[in-house]
């Protein structure tokens, strides 16, 4: 395993924490939207510190290549968001998570049509394995709601919406971008766009827990996990980094163990154990 892979995983388990730090911030009053558009504007305002501390060349962007953080900032990072929030109202979290677990599968299809990465039998038996496992870990087929067409859609959408950003991202990264310009110009397209949305930052209303729940969003599930995600992406193909990111709910069943006393029933072990495997799978003869 190379640094590279290291770094999907940190990305993966400090995203797995985000609903400890939501939690925090939607306990104060906030929706879901006015999350986002606080999260966008953290983010943006900390990566914008960073790249004026270590280069601000990272600042800029070529204008030919603007569309790029457009579509996967502007357009991915809020559609993929929105729609699992609605896919949550419609059913259940367990669903809406599992429907957004198929992005693997579309990142996949996406890197090997316009990014020409190979289709290996191990990158399908690690698919195949996370896939499974994000069903026992979900719950989702436990649950008796009905899959009518919308909850379908808006889950698709989901998992759609997050593999073209990350396919967007490896567009950028592959145009010689540095992981930094990324993710920055990605956060301040999503703020814009959260900002038309809910035209205010409701940060007044956030207890102290609150802003507890805000830092840690910003520092540890926005600049950190996506750094390291961009940083192990820009050497590793597309398709191999979404199947490691589904480390991410093994992360947050620990993380629900630790801080709020759930259960890991032994369905939610199997799955944690069919993500470790397919993690593994990646691993054989350098895949």
């Amino acid at each position: 395993m190379t640094s590279q892979h290291l770094y999907i995983l940190l990305a993966a388990c400090l995203c797995g924490g985000i609903g400890v730090w939501v939690r925090l911030m939607t306990d104060s009053g906030l929706t879901a939207a006015d999350v986002v558009a606080c999260r966008a504007v953290g983010a943006g305002i900390v990566f914008t510190i960073a790249i004026l501390f270590v280069d601000k060349k990272y600042l800029q962007v070529k204008l030919e290549h603007l569309w790029i953080f457009f579509a996967s900032g502007f357009i991915c990072f809020p559609g993929f968001s929105g729609c699992n929030f609605v896919c949550i109202n419609l059913s259940s979290l367990g669903v809406a998570s599992l429907l957004e677990y198929t992005a693997p599968i579309f990142i996949l299809l996406l890197s090997i049509c316009f990014l020409h990465e190979k289709l290996t039998k191990y990158k399908l038996l690690a698919l195949a394995a996370s896939f499974v496992g994000c069903i026992f870990i979900t719950g989702a087929l436990e649950e008796n709601i009905p899959l009518d067409l919308p909850v379908i859609g808006f889950g698709l959408a989901s998992g759609i919406g997050y593999a073209l950003y990350c396919f967007l991202c490896k567009l950028a990264l592959n145009r010689g971008y540095h992981p930094l310009t990324v993710t920055a110009y990605n956060f301040y397209f999503c703020a814009l766009a959260a900002l038309l949305y809910t035209r205010d930052i409701p940060l007044g209303k956030l207890t102290v827990h609150g802003w507890i729940g805000y830092a840690g969003l910003v520092i540890f599930c926005s600049f950190m996990a996506n750094l390291f995600y961009n940083k192990g992406l820009s050497t590793i193909d597309a398709g191999q980094a979404g199947i490691i990111a589904t480390l991410e709910p093994f992360a947050a069943t620990i993380i629900g163990l630790l801080f709020y006393n759930e259960i890991i029933s032994p369905s939610k072990m199997l799955g944690m154990g069919l993500i470790l495997g397919s993690i593994i799978l990646l691993n054989l003869k350098g895949e």
